[in-house]
């Protein structure tokens, strides 16, 4: 059975943007920091100190999916897969101790882990999860059965507690498949008109990129200041904002109006993205977002940073038959000419304490940092396919 479309107003006024801090210029690139390296499909991650000296490493045992990230004990967080179709994730000490190992099992299960986790402040993981629908769930969601052969792939969002060593329990998940609508076949109860309903997410928008990996989440954020969760979308050329602890639909999307009907592709702004992610409190753009916009479609890549329309309470100003805002970007970092820098999937970017932009180009292997003028003002070259870095502040053990 179908569940239900449900009309949710939020009326949102009196916006108020986040508070812009001053560009001082930077004392050194990394703001006195380092970075946790961790290469895909590699047994080994390392953490590299300006000007581009390696202190620290560890060895693996199984082969590192697409992220990792630093804990302020000197501890890592890392995504891992294996020639057995396990995947997951573990906690590991700055020493190489495993504190906690996660997995799932792909060959038994229609789940696997996909791309990237988050650490919550009470040690609970989010994760982006993978989930096999069938031709026949699919169809009779209402999914149109020419654009897809055996099956459909859709994703899920899974909060995971630890519980022993080598156990979690699954605390709390939100998945797209509770969330859809589609203008399609009206003999299922999930028909309607999708422009009426931007908080939920229409089965046959594709992106113009038919087939059976339909969304293809790839980042995902927490926001602290709201408990909420941020996710971007390659194929649908969004990200998605939705509330932690909810069964509700979308709070928030942008990029691709069209995804939702409310657009053209003469308002499309972001184009096959890639590590969406809330600029941290007390770092200059705190509360705006910063995005590598592949440019899929577009043939040149760029890292972007917008400002959601947000205000002090969390709720996202939507005016009635349009877009979400907004519609342009605060900052934007291009090479010289922009076709030169091109990168058609995966990498990252985030931004430093200082103001300072740390990008990740992943195919042409380079990790390199941007001031606010755009000026690159540091690189590193790992000689490996690293997805995205995480910023490791001084004040962190063992750095």
């Amino acid at each position: 059975m179908q569940k239900k479309i449900v009309i949710i107003m939020l009326l949102c006024t009196m916006m108020v943007l986040p508070t812009v801090s001053s560009y001082a210029q930077p004392p050194t690139p990394l703001s006195g920091g380092s970075i946790l390296v961790c290469p895909m499909a590699s047994f080994r991650g390392w953490v590299v100190k300006e000007p581009g000296i390696d202190i620290h490493d560890w060895m693996f045992t199984n082969k590192i999916d697409f992220s990792a990230y630093s804990m302020p004990d000197g501890s890592i967080f890392r995504t891992y897969n294996t020639l057995m179709a396990l995947s997951g994730f573990q906690h590991i000490s700055w020493d190489g101790r495993i504190l906690w190992d996660f997995s799932i099992n792909g060959t038994t299960s229609n789940e696997s882990f996909s791309h990237d986790i988050c650490i919550l402040p009470n040690g609970n993981v989010l994760a982006i999860i993978q989930e096999v629908k069938s031709r026949d769930d699919a169809i009779a969601n209402g999914r149109d059965p020419t654009t897809f052969s055996t099956y459909l792939m859709s994703q899920k969002i899974m909060e995971i507690k630890q519980n022993g060593t080598n156990s979690g329990d699954v605390v709390w998940e939100w998945s797209v498949w509770d969330h859809l609508i589609q203008d399609y076949d009206a003999t299922k109860e999930n028909y309607g008109v999708v422009s009426d309903h931007p908080e939920l997410i229409n089965i046959n928008y594709d992106g113009g990129l038919p087939g059976r990996d339909w969304i293809h989440l790839n980042s995902i954020d927490y926001n602290t200041k709201f408990d909420q969760i941020m996710v971007a979308s390659k194929i649908l050329s969004e990200i998605w904002v939705i509330k932690h602890n909810s069964s509700g639909g979308l709070l928030y999307r942008w990029g691709n109006p069209q995804a939702y009907d409310r657009g053209t592709s003469d308002d499309q702004m972001l184009f096959g993205p890639h590590d969406a992610e809330w600029i941290k409190p007390n770092y200059p753009g705190y509360g705006h977002i910063t995005i590598f916009n592949n440019g899929i479609g577009r043939g040149w890549s760029s890292v972007d940073e917008f400002a959601p329309p947000v205000n002090s309470t969390g709720c996202y100003y939507l005016a009635g038959g349009e877009a979400y805002g907004p519609t342009s970007i605060v900052w934007t970092w291009t090479d010289t000419p922009v076709t030169r820098f091109y990168q058609d999937h995966l990498c990252g970017a985030s931004r430093l304490p200082n103001g300072n932009t740390l990008i990740c180009a992943t195919w042409q292997q380079d990790i390199f940092v941007v001031n606010h003028n755009k000026d690159v003002v540091w690189s590193y070259n790992p000689h490996a396919f690293v997805y995205k870095v995480d910023f490791i502040p001084p004040q962190h053990k063992g750095v």
